[in-house]
């Protein structure tokens, strides 16, 4: 269930903060966007074509 609550780029941003010190995730800082992706946790958008 997606009810928007927080965006992509926000948790990206929490996740990287979470790293800079001793938490543990399974990316690295600034791939969480990726991740989510991969993992089907979030739609990939694709570029519009004109």
């Amino acid at each position: 269930m997606h009810d928007g609550l927080l965006t992509v780029d926000a948790v990206s941003g929490i996740a990287d903060h979470l790293l800079e010190g001793d938490y543990r995730l399974p990316f690295g800082k600034g791939g969480f966007k990726r991740w989510a992706q991969e993992n089907g946790l979030v739609p990939v958008v694709e570029p519009a074509v004109d």
